[in-house]
């Protein structure tokens, strides 16, 4: 059995691991720190605790960041230099849910705005609340869809379109399929906005959704607190990458693509 002294130094070269790969990466995950390190996730996640503690980092569901590495605070043009690769793989697999002469709603988020980029069907009508997203459908050649862009309050951190006038618009209309993302999303309790005027116009868009789409790179999930946009039960597809799929299995159950 190992002495106290032993086992003390194995629980600073785990921490030191830890903080390497935060300093690298910004951001780990609980399966690739046991991969790294070869403890159980038990351990690991005692260690995170431990370290959230004391203030070097954020703990998130299935991973934790760097404390200053808090989305929620980063402009829109940065969210969208981050994993790019990642948020363009997840919006080809949500954009494959669309089909010809059906009425979506985006959200203004950066993991949603990729979807704005892949091929659509013919005859669709797409509403949004992003500027930025509806710049990019705009720009198209040629164009086979019809766009509308809710007006309301501008958000110039966020590009997005909030306030009563942007809910009125979105309740206008009956949509098909409305696609959004989080800050974060906690299993037993729901899927969480970091402002309450986003969540807000998520809601209304939600209300008026024969589907609803959540999609997220779970490494970016920040934060356990914020304002409630749905619960799990309500998403009727999570569009999330493979290697953190495994997390959500059992509350999404056959949901996930």
């Amino acid at each position: 059995m190992e002495d106290h002294d032993n086992l003390s130094v194995i629980k600073i070269d785990r921490h030191r691991t830890i903080l390497n790969q935060l300093k690298k990466n910004n951001r780990v995950t609980l399966q690739s720190l046991e991969k790294e390190i070869g403890v159980s996730r038990i351990t690991i996640q005692r260690d995170l605790i431990e370290l959230e503690a004391k203030g070097y980092l954020r703990r998130y569901h299935g991973g934790a960041m760097l404390v200053d590495y808090a989305i929620e605070d980063y402009d829109h043009n940065r969210r969208i230099f981050i994993n790019q690769s990642v948020k363009r793989k997840l919006a080809r697999k949500a954009a494959a849910l669309i089909k010809p002469k059906m009425f979506i709603g985006l959200d203004s988020s950066s993991t949603v705005f990729f979807i704005s980029e892949q091929p659509m069907p013919e005859g669709v009508k797409i509403i949004t609340s992003g500027i930025d997203t509806f710049q990019q459908l705009a720009s198209r050649q040629h164009s086979n869809i019809q766009l509308i862009l809710t007006g309301g309050k501008l958000h110039g951190l966020t590009k997005t379109l909030t306030g009563s006038e942007a809910l009125d618009t979105i309740r206008k209309f009956h949509y098909d399929l409305f696609f959004f993302s989080a800050d974060s999303v906690i299993p037993d309790k729901g899927i969480f906005d970091s402002n309450e005027e986003d969540a807000a116009v998520k809601r209304a868009f939600l209300d008026q959704a024969d589907q609803k789409i959540l999609i997220f790179d779970a490494e970016k999930i920040a934060g356990r607190s914020g304002a409630i946009i749905a619960y799990c039960a309500d998403i009727d597809y999570l569009v999330i990458d493979s290697a953190a799929a495994s997390e959500y299995k059992v509350v999404f159950k056959n949901k996930i693509i």
